[in-house]
């Protein structure tokens, strides 16, 4: 049975929520656990911030619900400094599952006489006393509605569900159904939800999800893990993460934390965030992802369904964008921690992801950021030393213009491309290439500790059958993490390719100590 849903947008800042936000939302926990209803907490915006007020994101619920094909009896959208009363009772009995919402009738003495008591009782943590926050006085929206959920159909199969007795023999339910040729489904099916969702607002981007090239990064997404076991998470359809982070909470704390392990917040990017990696790095057009993300979108997508864009949809492709997503993140702290640069940050991040690509002929080594996870400090340094320099052209180039308008034209890309970057120290990720910026670079070639190289050695010294023993073996023991189950998978899945993939260091690493304790088992 599909439980009642109490929705609240809890988006930290500066990785913080605000004390009032604290208080407010562990009222609502404690209500919702009282009256067996599920609590969800919009911890990341939908959409970014500049381009929707957080406030009016929580309007695209019915979007993320069926997305995802999430079904809730009602759903509570209300405002996270808000404070139910313990003994309030579960008013999702009383909507008649109809609309409602909560007039404000200025009674502001009784809250701010409550806020002064219930805080000291109810929501104190670790003894930490909360001043009042705001001015109640002033405080007039409650920010309470009760929405339907529920389609017909879902209604039907759970009442059924319910009570096998209840008679639907004349029941009828209206259906339109549109019969389209296999050839031209990726064409039309968005259509079919861009015109039958006119009335509401709905982004471009929303309408193809469906299309193939989506449809292969997600199948990519599902299936590849970095050596720690980790899952990079591609947002296929909006807010598939949040929603898939709303499923584990009804499977209890442990896989929650599980799940959140795998596929941390920071490891996930968007079709958008992928639109904006190819259109900065190979396509060397940072000035049209400045022109924002829908319409950056919208021009990628263009040039897929023009057959332009020709790179193979496998493997390396998925590990290799998910290392520009990690150059990216990485670039914007650079960026941010920059104390010399004031401003148009989303700008020189994309302008410098693209100098980058320019400079190297789009093949830094992503195996080296894809192992680790992370850029080295030279290229940090690289970063900060052209971001800067970026900083200064554009502000010179505009000539009076807004900059933010300068940096969409090509022409201002062209005025960079034509000046020298240089850099002093050589990062690893250069390595493999003959030149970058114009300067020689010198071929490295991966060096393993002794340690590390017995520890590989040890693994590939396996037969597959003992892989599939000791992996059977881990899985009934609560001895091991997850993530070294994970990475014992994946050794045991290049053990069948005949090690054409060699294990890495820290890969190895973590199975020994699964390998050990098997041996010492005697199970292989």
């Amino acid at each position: 049975m599909h439980k009642n849903l109490v929705f609240i947008i809890a988006v930290k800042k500066d990785g913080q929520l605000k004390p009032e936000y604290e208080i407010g939302i562990e009222s609502w926990r404690r209500w919702c656990k009282k009256n067996d209803t599920q609590m969800f907490l919009l911890e990341e915006p939908v959409l970014p911030m500049e381009d929707m007020h957080i406030i009016w994101q929580r309007y695209f619920l019915f979007d993320i619900y069926d997305a995802n094909e999430i079904k809730a009896n009602q759903t509570l959208m209300v405002d996270a400094d808000t404070i139910i009363h313990p003994d309030c009772p579960n008013f999702f009995n009383e909507t008649e599952n109809k609309y409602c919402l909560v007039h404000d009738d200025g009674s502001y003495d009784w809250v701010l006489r409550g806020m002064e008591h219930y805080k000291k009782r109810v929501y104190d943590k670790d003894g930490k006393n909360y001043r009042l926050w705001w001015n109640y006085w002033e405080y007039g929206n409650s920010g309470f509605q009760i929405v339907n959920g529920g389609q017909t159909t879902a209604t039907l199969f759970r009442t059924k569900k319910q009570n096998n007795r209840v008679n639907f023999s004349n029941v009828v339910v209206p259906a339109k159904i549109t019969l389209v040729k296999k050839e031209i489904l990726s064409q039309v099916v968005p259509k079919i939800s861009e015109y039958a969702n006119t009335q509401n607002v709905v982004k471009k981007a929303d309408f193809s999800s469906s299309h193939p090239f989506h449809l292969s990064i997600k199948n990519l997404s599902n299936k590849i893990r970095t050596s720690e076991g980790h899952q990079w998470f591609y947002e296929r359809m909006r807010g598939e993460y949040q929603m898939q982070k709303m499923k584990q909470k009804d499977l209890g704390k442990n896989k929650k934390s599980k799940y959140l392990e795998v596929s941390p917040s920071n490891m996930k990017f968007t079709k958008e965030d992928l639109a904006k990696f190819i259109n900065c790095w190979h396509y060397l057009d940072p000035h049209v992802a400045c022109t924002g993300a829908q319409k950056s979108f919208v021009t990628f997508m263009n040039s897929l369904n023009d057959k332009k864009f020709h790179e193979k949809l496998d493997d390396d492709f998925f590990r290799k964008y998910c290392s520009i997503s990690i150059l990216f993140n990485k670039t914007t702290k650079v960026i941010k921690d920059n104390n010399d640069i004031s401003g148009y940050r989303s700008q020189l991040l994309n302008y410098t992801i693209s100098l980058l690509s320019y400079h190297t002929s789009r093949k830094i080594n992503f195996d080296i950021i894809w192992a680790d996870q992370n850029i080295s400090s030279q290229l940090q340094e690289i970063i900060k030393s052209w971001s800067f320099k970026i900083y200064e052209i554009i502000q010179k180039t505009a000539k009076g213009k807004n900059i933010s308008e300068w940096c969409k034209k090509e022409e201002c890309w062209e005025d960079i491309m034509d000046r020298s970057f240089t850099f002093t120290n050589t990062p690893p990720e250069f390595t493999n290439l003959k030149k970058v910026a114009g300067k020689p670079i010198r071929i490295a070639k991966e060096i393993f500790s002794p340690e590390d190289m017995d520890n590989i050695k040890k693994c590939k010294s396996l037969s597959t059958r003992d892989w599939e023993k000791m992996i059977a073996w881990a899985q009934e023991s609560d001895e091991f993490h997850y993530v070294q189950l994970q990475i014992a998978t994946s050794l045991w899945m290049q053990s069948l390719s005949n090690w054409k993939r060699q294990p890495s260091p820290k890969q190895a690493k973590s199975a020994l100590k699964i390998i050990e304790k098997a041996e010492e088992a005697e199970i292989i």
